[in-house]
């Protein structure tokens, strides 16, 4: 995988975890920014799926549990949004700060399964 787009990946998670922990302990229920930031993450999780299947076509074959963590991975952000939608408090917010705080480790464990494919 890309290490740019690793690295990229986890910095905008852990700024998107920061973005609605910090929000959430000032007592703003999740608006339009807390929307553009899942979306962007995802988006960037898109992209980064897209490397992964370019590797593929390449001729590197990851082991089963590469793809459970992919998988897992790319469907955080839309659940997450979807739970913060359905919390119009500071909760909400919080939610998205798990969001970020969850897909961190989940693309930093991606790189360390990608290393021994």
């Amino acid at each position: 995988m890309v290490d740019v787009l690793l690295v990229l990946n986890i910095a905008v998670a852990l700024a998107v975890g920061l973005f609605g922990v910090v929000t959430a302990a000032l007592g703003r229920a999740p608006d339009v920014w807390h929307r553009y930031a899942v979306i962007g993450l995802g988006g960037l999780l898109v992209v980064l799926a897209a490397a992964v299947l370019g590797e593929v076509v390449d001729g590197v074959r990851p082991g089963a549990v590469f793809w459970g963590y992919l998988v897992s991975t790319l469907l955080v952000p839309p659940a997450g949004w979807t739970l913060a939608k359905l919390e119009p408090t500071r909760w909400g917010s919080a939610i998205v700060g798990a969001v970020g705080l969850v897909v961190a480790p989940l693309v930093l464990r991606l790189s360390q399964l990608w290393g021994g494919a």
